[in-house]
């Protein structure tokens, strides 16, 4: 056998480092796919040991971040302590945890927390205006938040949040103070696009008096045909215009009444399922008014049922929507596709468990 020729070890460590490097390259690149597929709202206990969970009926305590000196440390508190959900919350303790916010964020800039830091791509500015805190956005634009920063994952600016989230007087705000409207993110929407599609008229008219405009404006959300816009809007609204619009355009569906009435027909037309019942329970719940002879409870599937039970709905189910996954016995028969369908390890293994002792009550 012939010798074997050791590896120089200025070599070797320069092998070693690499694999450090790359290993690092793909955690940083996971966590950020973590937190891209998480719904950002805060828990009670998990905030340091998982991304936050989303529960709008969850009684949400803003934790206190405690300063100990490293500036690292110190940093990234000052992101997470912006990362707060004001949804679900009423009154009362929407304003108990703006003011909990406003409280630590001056706290941490006043020891020298820096209001540019980037937690996995996000800085405090981003995650203040994402979820509509005013005074918090005033007060890091005070202290030198960069106004314009697109270094975001997906390339968003703060206007970019406020307008898809219709946060109008942060619009307002980063306005006023000079924010640019015209950054396109990674697909290619800018903030005009952001305010379209989610039906914000109040942010567009702030847009449209600075001459912003979006090259990815759809036609069809603004036609002349308004009856055509009210389903469209909806399709929008729910994520979903891409792969429903097509079964519905040519059908002389335009609107929610004529949506109602074909309701037997759009699996016939190939609709899937978990699109057909989502549509048609956004159609009779945001839209009573309109349809005040509807009176009918939405039905929810066994899946839906259950993952409302374990506390995880709102995360999980927008990955299982729209999949046929229905019942008990379809959610096991695609268990060994859950990962791909964009499910956390952990979610995935749950809703297993949980699935596995509905059927087993089911089936004594």
């Amino acid at each position: 056998m012939p010798p074997t020729t050791a590896m120089p070890i200025s070599a070797t460590m320069q092998a070693h480092k690499l694999i450090g490097n790359l290993r690092q390259t793909l955690d940083n690149i996971a966590a950020v796919e973590a937190r891209e597929n998480v719904e950002r709202d805060l828990s009670q206990s998990e905030l340091s040991k998982t991304w936050p969970k989303h529960n709008a009926k969850a009684k949400i305590v803003v934790p206190t971040f405690p300063t100990d000196g490293n500036t690292s440390s110190l940093n990234d508190q000052l992101v997470k302590a912006c990362d707060v959900s004001l949804t679900g919350s009423d009154s009362a303790e929407k304003s108990q945890k703006q003011a909990k916010v406003i409280e630590d964020v001056k706290r941490m800039l006043e020891d020298n927390g820096d209001p540019n830091h980037r937690l996995f791509g996000w800085t405090a500015m981003m995650n203040a205006a994402y979820h509509g805190h005013l005074e918090v956005v005033d007060t890091l634009l005070n202290s030198g938040a960069r106004i314009n920063d697109t270094e975001q994952p997906m390339g968003r600016t703060a206007l970019m949040f406020a307008s898809t989230y219709g946060h109008a007087q942060i619009v307002q705000l980063l306005l006023d103070r000079g924010a640019d409207p015209d950054p396109k993110d990674a697909n290619g929407s800018d903030a005009m696009y952001c305010a379209r599609r989610k039906a914000f008229p109040e942010i567009i008219t702030m847009l449209q008096e600075l001459g912003a405009g979006s090259d990815m404006e759809d036609a069809s959300i603004r036609g002349e045909d308004e009856e055509q816009c009210e389903v469209e809007i909806m399709l929008y609204e729910l994520n979903i215009h891409s792969r429903t619009w097509p079964y519905i355009k040519d059908k002389n569906v335009r609107t929610f009444t004529d949506l109602i009435a074909a309701e037997s027909e759009l699996r016939e037309w190939g609709m899937m399922m978990g699109d057909s019942k989502k549509i048609m329970r956004a159609a009779k719940r945001m839209f009573p008014d309109t349809l005040p002879e509807v009176t009918e409870t939405p039905q929810i599937s066994e899946v839906e049922r259950m993952l409302q039970e374990e506390g995880i709905y709102a995360r999980v189910w927008p990955k299982l929507e729209g999949r046929n996954i229905e019942t008990i016995e379809s959610l096991l028969q695609a268990q060994a596709h859950l990962r791909t369908y964009g499910l956390l390890l952990g979610d995935s293994k749950r809703i297993i468990r949980a699935a596995l002792k509905v059927q087993a009550r089911q089936n004594p």
